[in-house]
């Protein structure tokens, strides 16, 4: 894996790939598919709770969606104390009140990762050390 950098996915990119919907990308960069890719295990509880809120549909039981992260070479990271210590840390901004979001942008200050996301309110959270590739 040396020479690679590590990107972490943000939930809507996990959602459309898992999907298949790639016409989510068009016109978008996707170089970080052939690097290593990551999801936050937060990312997985948000996608829980929108399952059981009927906010999204995910074809098939947990077994076949952890297969197909799987299938994308993804690595499902576990929110760890590090994350933690970030997420104490990072400010709130009033553009941007989802707590996934948060606890993701921590997760990739404190792992060092690129992450990848259509997000537009991440942009306040590079001043304080987020690394993030935009898409569109």
């Amino acid at each position: 894996m040396k020479g690679k950098k590590a990107f972490l996915l943000d939930t809507h990119i996990l959602i459309w790939l898992t999907r298949g919907d790639y016409s989510k990308f068009k016109g978008c960069d996707m170089s970080f598919l052939r690097e290593s890719c990551f999801v936050s295990a937060e990312s997985l509880k948000e996608m829980a709770l929108k399952l059981v809120h009927g906010k999204i549909d995910i074809e098939g039981d947990p077994k076949r969606l952890f297969k197909q992260i799987e299938n994308l070479d993804i690595s499902i990271l576990d929110f760890d104390k590090d994350a933690v210590a970030t997420l104490f840390n990072l400010p709130f901004y009033e553009e941007n009140k989802d707590p996934f979001d948060r606890s993701i942008v921590a997760h990739a200050i404190s792992k060092k990762m690129i992450l990848v996301s259509e997000d537009s309110q991440f942009r306040f959270y590079q001043k304080h050390g987020l690394r993030l590739q935009r898409l569109k």
